[in-house]
């Protein structure tokens, strides 16, 4: 699950009391998750908390910060102990156990940590974060509730511009060299210029070229993939949900008589995005190909 659908998502876990029991928000380094940690603890406890470092000292929550550190064995039993051991005043919270990045523990702590998680006390939710997915041990990951945080914007996420496109986008490499706004910034722009390709084949065409960079590569096409698609849906009168096509496009593109051509040639240079093939020669296969289709 990534941020884009978080808020919905835990506020459904609790209204319908399936709440897991293991929690692992996952980002890349440059990502800060105690917000949303403040807030999914706040939601589970009816708490007030605005900052981490208030849970310290403070009744059934246990902190173990990795952030700087590695996270040794003793520390992890030292704290499972004291969870175990603690009561609740209120029967309807919950203790937590907050582990920040999890992924600076040993081999000797994190198997004690999975005996833990193997059997968790029912009053009990342990909150994991990390920076790196990729070194958190399989076993850990794969007791846990993931929750991708891609970039950091704590509001009503769900009412942004491109939200709709971002969520089916889904790709954990989507944020790792542009943040939100930088993103729906080429977004704007893109589809102004798509709207003109037909009638401006060849500046579209050194548009594109310009602006595709390892960067934003998959990020261009599979903007460009689905409008695409959808437009190409919205002629044949299939009764889908447009995130990107509107019915005002249709007489721009009705030039345009082949669309599943057009589109398995965009599909077919996204396919190459994910090789180590140089993305410079693919780039200029793909333009060519491009003004091939429209005649250039």
């Amino acid at each position: 699950m990534t941020n884009f659908n978080y808020f919905e998502t835990i506020k459904n876990q609790i209204k319908k009391n399936k709440l897991s029991q293991v929690y692992l928000f996952c980002g890349l380094p440059n990502i800060n998750f105690s917000r949303y940690v403040i807030h999914f603890i706040n939601s589970v406890n009816n708490e007030n908390f605005s900052k981490e470092v208030e849970l310290n000292n403070k009744e059934n929550y246990f902190l173990i910060d990795g952030k700087n550190s590695i996270i040794s064995k003793e520390l992890i039993i030292s704290a499972i102990k004291k969870l175990t051991e603690s009561s609740l005043e209120n029967k309807n919270n919950k203790k937590i156990l907050l582990i920040k990045n999890i992924e600076n523990g040993t081999q000797f702590t994190l198997n004690a940590l999975l005996k833990f998680l193997e059997n968790p006390p029912k009053d009990t939710i342990v909150i994991m974060t990390t920076n790196n997915k990729n070194n958190v041990l399989k076993t850990i990951k794969s007791r846990a509730f993931l929750i991708n945080i891609n970039f950091e914007n704590f509001g009503n996420i769900l009412t942004e511009k491109y939200d709709e496109f971002f969520n089916l986008f889904n790709d954990d490499k989507l944020f790792q060299y542009l943040n939100k706004e930088e993103a729906s910034d080429i977004l704007d722009n893109l589809l102004k210029n798509i709207i003109l390709f037909p009638q401006k084949p060849l500046d579209f065409l050194i548009y594109l070229n310009k602006l595709i960079n390892k960067e934003n590569a998959n990020l261009v096409m599979f903007f460009i993939y689905i409008f695409f698609q959808e437009a190409y849906l919205f002629r044949n009168e299939a009764k889908n949900s447009y995130i990107l096509f509107d019915k005002k496009y249709i007489s721009i593109f009705s030039k345009f008589n082949d669309l599943v051509e057009l589109i398995k040639i965009i599909n077919d240079f996204r396919n190459t995005l994910n090789t180590n093939d140089n993305l410079q020669l693919q780039k200029a296969s793909f333009i060519a190909k491009i003004g091939e289709y429209c005649g250039i």
